[in-house]
C-alpha cells in the first residue's frame, strides 16, 4: 500500500459522518426557529391590543343621558374605564368603545344614566381581537 493509498482511505473515512452532521444541523436550526415564533405567538397576545365592544342602548337611547363602562380583570382590578355622556335625546342606539386591552375574560359593569334613573347592569365577556356586542336594551325598557 502506498503512502497515497492511506491518505485517500484516510480521507474517505473521515468524510462520511460529514453528510449525517450536515442534515442535522438545519433541522435543529429549523425547530429552533419554530419553537422562537410560538413564543412570539404567544407572548403577543398578552399585550394590550385594540378591542371593539358594543354596547346596545336599543329603543330606549333617546332617554339616556350618560354611560359609564368599567372593564374589571380576572384578578379584581378595574383595567380601564370609559365614560360618555349624551345631550338629552341624543344618545346613540350602539355606543362603541375601542379600549387598548390584552385578550380574555372580564366583568363588564355598565351604570347608564336615563331619565327614569340610574340602572346598573353587569355582563361577563371575552374579549379576542373581535367585536363584542352586548345588549343592555331589556334594562333600560320602562317598567309598566
Amino acid at each position: 500500500m502506498s503512502r497515497d493509498d492511506e491518505t485517500a482511505t484516510v480521507g474517505t473515512a473521515d468524510a462520511a459522518p460529514a453528510p449525517s452532521v450536515r442534515k442535522r444541523r438545519p433541522l435543529s436550526r429549523l425547530a429552533f426557529l419554530v419553537f422562537g415564533l410560538l413564543v412570539a405567538l404567544y407572548l403577543g397576545t398578552l399585550r394590550p391590543q385594540e378591542q371593539h365592544v358594543r354596547v346596545v342602548l336599543g329603543a330606549g337611547a333617546p332617554e339616556v343621558t350618560a354611560v359609564d363602562l368599567e372593564y374589571v380583570a380576572a384578578d379584581g382590578e378595574i383595567a380601564r374605564e370609559a365614560h360618555f355622556a349624551y345631550p338629552a335625546g341624543a344618545a346613540p342606539r350602539v355606543v362603541a368603545h375601542e379600549p387598548q386591552l390584552p385578550n380574555g375574560e372580564y366583568r363588564l359593569q355598565i351604570e347608564v344614566d336615563a331619565r327614569g334613573g340610574r340602572r346598573g347592569i353587569q355582563r361577563q365577556v371575552t374579549l379576542g381581537g373581535g367585536s363584542t356586542q352586548v345588549d343592555v336594551s331589556s334594562a333600560l325598557a320602562r317598567e309598566p
